[in-house]
């Protein structure tokens, strides 16, 4: 891909959700239809991919629900508590992360 363009250039680009009609491969030079359907933009900053992310949950989840969800790296769930401590805009009733043992997972809340 780095042949097509420049790193710099799709440095911090999650991707383009499209919708294919058939099977088959795609080739440089092939015709596309672009439509003006547009998704939500994911922030890319993980303070604000969290805020992102509690706004639109109707009950609480699980620290590993949160963590996959975000597709954040496992090595997350060891730095989440530290990082949710530090966001108090959520509330302190937001998540239970005190007090859990190994092989508990911690609540995180709307």
């Amino acid at each position: 891909m780095l042949k097509y363009v420049l790193l710099k250039d799709i440095l911090h680009k999650r991707g383009v959700l499209g919708q294919f009609l058939n099977s088959g491969q795609m080739r440089i030079g092939d015709r596309l239809l672009i439509t003006s359907a547009c998704a939500e933009g994911i922030p890319y900053d993980i303070k604000k991919r969290i805020r992102w992310y509690m706004a639109r949950q109707l009950k609480p989840v699980t620290a590993s629900k949160l963590i996959f969800d975000l597709g954040l790296h496992s090595s997350y769930a060891r730095a989440l508590p530290a990082i949710l401590r530090k966001m108090p805009d959520l509330g302190s009733d937001c998540c239970d992360i005190q007090g859990t043992r190994e092989g508990e997972s911690s609540y995180v809340g709307p």
